[in-house]
């Protein structure tokens, strides 16, 4: 049997998981049949077929595994490992007998694109869903190009005749009022349509469905400037994979700023202020600059708990945690200044403390969510199942405006992974994301690591459209 994965929309994605398992030695076939498997369609061509009669087999369902129930449950790492889940892949569960597949073709990670790119009068379309995508937005924002991003779907008329339908995100590189696209931007568009990327020339500012070129659901894209938190106070690893995505996948740069020299920054310089954990030493005044820059018109991105707590506490954002009953039972000791009962305190081995600890803690799992594809943090995503990975046992509410959790754990969210049953029955139904608009501006409380140790390429795209999207991001009413 083979197993099967596709990317839907997303050819770069797929090639990145294909290098890493050929990384390993794992040997990977190309589908020449499209199968149905399970009511998930693995189109011919591009989807990949793993077979499991090859020397690395064992590791192959090791890769591929999922697993919630084990023998020991003290965890001080990850506690699981499922790789297609980490790369957000469509994919069936277990092997598919029975499937046609040929060797990889010779050219299979460097594609080419359809010949020269055809000539528009109109401009070029530029597909989100691709990983290589965001990379090519920031370089057509810095030749000074008019890029706009599409807030609905549509289907268009494309130079040679056929109609194309385009979803959320969909990026329109378009001659601004004073005329022409830069030359720089077309150069921009014809390297990156040779080697595949998804640039389409249109044909018609008229669409046969959906909104027109010219409409207002279209919003003009500012080049984004990154600051991220770092030196004391921050852990390197956080940082150090923020700037791996942005510096290696988005080719951008990114400024770091120590957590002390953080009161003087002049923020009018940036668009964007990412944290990774709290900011204890920022003075108020500080925290009154950070505040200045939200309202108007900053991004303040909060990674993790501590990120987020600090900015509840600041009240840079409005946060509610969910409690555990033993949690909730020590809050209602505290408020009531009560002094218990004196119940005898059983005495427990004091090597033991750790792993009871550790018993409590999430020290990497992964757990699905239901996400908002229409959201503009979900744009580029092309079903509601996304698979997030977290390593933190704090849980938090979803916003009280419905439109700002895009998102958002599942009912029953456990797919792989250590979890105990306290921390499983608060986290179904918690949010994994809220969007916090303040002013002219957002903080976007992100409690999962959208980049975990840069192999996790499922959810890298949240980030992304934080930092290109940050415009959009709006409460509705």
């Amino acid at each position: 049997g083979h197993y099967l994965a596709t990317a839907e929309g997303d050819p770069t994605r797929l090639r990145e998981f294909v290098r890493v398992l050929q990384g390993h030695q794992i040997e990977v076939e190309l589908l020449s049949e499209s199968v149905e498997v399970d009511g998930q369609t693995f189109p011919a061509n591009t989807s990949i077929a793993i077979p499991l009669n090859q020397p690395q087999t064992t590791y192959l369902q090791t890769l591929w595994n999922t697993q919630t129930e084990f023998e020991e449950n003290i965890f001080y790492d990850v506690s699981t490992w499922t790789l297609p889940y980490a790369f957000n892949l469509q994919h069936s569960r277990e092997p598919v007998k029975k499937v046609s597949s040929t060797a990889l073709p010779a050219d299979f990670h460097s594609p080419k694109g359809n010949g020269d790119l055809a000539y528009s009068e109109i401009g070029y379309l530029v597909d989100w869903r691709d990983s290589a995508s965001p990379a090519l937005l920031y370089a057509l924002l810095e030749t000074g190009a008019n890029v706009r991003v599409a807030e609905s779907p549509m289907t268009v008329k494309l130079v040679g005749g056929e109609e194309q339908a385009f979803g959320y995100g969909t990026l329109f590189v378009a001659k601004a009022l004073n005329g022409a696209i830069p030359g720089a931007a077309i150069s921009l568009l014809r390297a990156a349509a040779a080697k595949g990327v998804p640039v389409h020339p249109v044909a018609s500012s008229f669409t046969s469905s959906g909104i027109d070129l010219g409409s207002r659901n279209f919003t003009v894209l500012r080049k984004p400037e990154v600051l991220i938190a770092t030196g004391p106070g921050i852990t390197s690893n956080d940082v150090g994979e923020i700037w791996h995505m942005l510096d290696t996948r988005i080719r951008m740069p990114l400024t770091m700023v120590d957590t002390n020299r953080l009161g003087s920054v002049d923020y009018r310089n940036y668009t964007h202020v990412l944290i990774t954990r709290g900011l204890s030493t920022l003075s108020e005044s500080g925290v009154k600059k950070l505040k200045a820059f939200v309202e108007g018109g900053g991004v303040l991105w909060a990674q993790g708990e501590s990120a987020i707590k600090w900015v509840g506490d600041k009240e840079l954002a409005k946060v509610e945690w969910r409690k555990t009953e033993a949690e909730k039972a020590a809050d209602l000791t505290k408020e009531k200044k009560e002094i218990p009962e004196a119940q005898p305190v059983e005495r427990l081995p004091f090597a033991q403390a750790s792993d009871e600890s550790a018993f409590r803690l999430v020290r990497g799992a992964i757990f699905g969510t239901s996400l908002d594809i229409t959201h503009p943090m979900g744009y580029g995503y092309t079903s509601e199942f996304l698979p997030v990975f977290r390593r933190s046992n704090k849980f938090f509410e979803p916003s009280k405006n419905a439109y700002s959790t895009p998102v958002r754990y599942q009912a029953e969210p456990l797919i792989s992974g250590y979890v105990n049953e306290e921390n499983l029955d608060l986290i179904g139904g918690s949010a994994s994301m809220i969007i916090d608009q303040q002013g002219q501006g957002a903080v976007v409380l992100a409690m999962d690591n959208t980049t975990f140790r840069a192999f996790w390429w499922g959810t890298q795209r949240l980030l992304t459209n934080a930092i290109f999207f940050g415009d959009l991001l709006e409460e509705p009413n």
